[in-house]
């Protein structure tokens, strides 16, 4: 490491008469994944969309889902199955603990 910063360029937008609109839909897309939703409705202004309704989904919540899909929980369960506490209590107890530290 020399301590600078090094510019990355990450897309290259090319000449405005030969501008691919799909991809720079695609790209704003995927840029509005990290921003907050009030810096995105200021940036499409003057578009077609219009957002009607916006609901908080808890951080637990979508964690619970991907500790389930990823198969974690069974993992826990089988694990400590046939103990006491119960497997589920377990695997309750670990992911309260891992969510808390995310």
């Amino acid at each position: 490491m020399t301590g600078t910063s090094v510019a990355k360029v990450i897309y290259i937008l090319g000449q405005a008469n030969k501008v691919d609109r799909e991809a720079l839909a695609h790209l704003v897309s995927t840029i509005g994944r990290f921003l907050d939703p009030a810096q995105v409705i200021a940036s499409s202004e003057g578009t077609e969309v219009e957002i009607i309704d916006s609901r908080r989904l808890g951080g637990a919540y979508v964690l619970d889902e991907i500790w389930h899909r990823l198969g974690i929980a069974k993992a826990i369960c089988d694990a400590a199955g046939g103990r006491r506490p119960a497997g589920e209590i377990v695997e309750r107890v670990v992911f309260a603990l891992v969510a808390q530290r995310v």
